[in-house]
């Protein structure tokens, strides 16, 4: 029979060790049922409820220090409280949440295993694509970039105007002017220049900004030192009919450019009409006619493709509407008088 001091008690009993001798007393209380028999049922019931709380505590005490681990080793002992036929509610209720306790740690063990298995997974990802990228960089060379620029010169003619942006002409200028000073320090190298003649190093840099003032030709004004532009694609034309821009060695470049300044001079017209009309709006909206309106719309739809809901062109469009309005009532008005004074004046010569 278990001992009812939670010190002596062995946590690793089996179920045969405590239940077995209770169930025996149990069987000599009903062939005998004398006041001893029942006084050794109470005992070795009294025994089994301890031993029940006792492995309890212990499970509770590795849960409250943090150690779930030893949750599995108890999967016995739990069964053994739950089919002894002893454990009161209190104790069922604990025995359910420490079986909620085994599940739980046996689901976070699979868990941690797939982790584990998709971080080793992600590890080989990487290395592979490492190893590509290497592959890749040692082969990347010239030849390379004129493959890349023969991509991309098709690109920009099947890209419509609104999708080019800034940046990409920005990306562009960066290349462009490191190649070209490249190709002139080679060319004034083989031609016996010393690298560090400070003359011919004053030419390479004249060149490169030379290079930096033709491609700030192509953008506006505006976003440059913020003014608003007036430079037309006639000013490109002839910048690169001058050859300042060589169309047989940066042909990718001069569409780009060609493309780009096409798009800022329909959108430098439109703001230009914006700058117009606006002080209309703002200070005499009565003003505005319905020809200028539409002129704006034109202008709008052609710089980004859509006008801009509640904008500058929808303003114009929606005063010049009430403004016709208005004079298509005023003109009636006048009509209506004219009317009346021409029958007062027959009216007065009858008299």
């Amino acid at each position: 029979m278990p001992s009812s001091d939670p010190n002596t008690t062995n946590h690793e009993s089996t179920p045969a060790q405590t239940w077995v001798p209770l169930r025996l007393t149990a069987e000599q209380v009903a062939q005998d049922p004398s006041p001893a028999s029942e006084a050794a049922l109470d005992e070795a019931q009294l025994a089994q409820q301890s031993h029940n709380q006792t492995v309890l505590d212990k499970i509770f005490e590795n849960l409250a220090s943090g150690s779930t681990s030893t949750f599995l080793a108890h999967i016995e002992q739990v069964e053994e409280i739950v089919y002894s036929g002893t454990a009161d509610q209190r104790t069922l209720n604990s025995v359910r949440v420490v079986e909620r306790l085994i599940r739980a740690e046996e689901t976070a063990i699979s868990q941690i295993g797939a982790v584990e298995q998709l971080l080793r997974a992600n590890e080989a990802t990487i290395r592979a694509n490492e190893t590509t990228l290497q592959r890749v960089e040692a082969k990347f060379n010239m030849q390379t970039l004129s493959g890349l620029a023969k991509m991309v010169d098709p690109k920009i003619d099947a890209t419509p105007d609104s999708d080019l942006t800034f940046e990409d002409l920005e990306l562009f200028q960066v290349l462009a002017t490191k190649m070209r000073k490249k190709l002139f320090a080679a060319k004034f190298a083989s031609a016996g220049v010393p690298e560090d003649d400070d003359a011919e190093a004053a030419n390479v840099q004249l060149q490169h900004e030379r290079l930096q003032h033709d491609l700030k030709l192509a953008m506006p004004c505006s976003l440059q030192d913020g003014q608003k532009s007036s430079r037309s694609t006639s000013d490109i034309a002839t910048l690169l009919r001058g050859g300042q821009i060589s169309t047989r060695s940066t042909p990718s470049m001069t569409k780009l450019l060609t493309k780009l300044l096409s798009n800022q001079a329909k959108e430098a017209s439109f703001q230009e009409a914006v700058a117009a009309i606006e002080p209309k709006i703002k200070e005499a909206p009565e003003t505005v006619t319905k020809e200028e309106a539409n002129l704006l719309h034109k202008l709008e739809v052609r710089a980004f493709g859509l006008t801009e809901r509640g904008g500058v062109t929808a303003r114009a469009m929606s005063l010049a509407r009430k403004n016709e309005a208005a004079a298509k009532m005023g003109a009636a008005g006048s009509s209506n008088n004219a009317s009346d004074d021409e029958h007062e004046e027959h009216v007065t010569m009858k008299c």
